[in-house]
């Protein structure tokens, strides 16, 4: 619940501060079933995007 609220508050603030490629980056950290850093990969996260 707490990692949920984080990430909407951070999200929110990205975008206020029309910083869209650090919200990418907390997106693709955040998204289901990526709890290591060997298992992200920005480079393939932008082809699929």
């Amino acid at each position: 619940m707490l990692d949920k609220i984080a990430h909407r508050l951070l999200s929110t603030a990205y975008t206020l501060l029309k910083r869209n490629e650090y919200k990418a980056i907390l997106d693709a950290q955040m998204a289901p079933g990526i709890r290591r850093r060997t298992e992200l990969d920005m480079r393939k996260l932008r082809e699929t995007s």
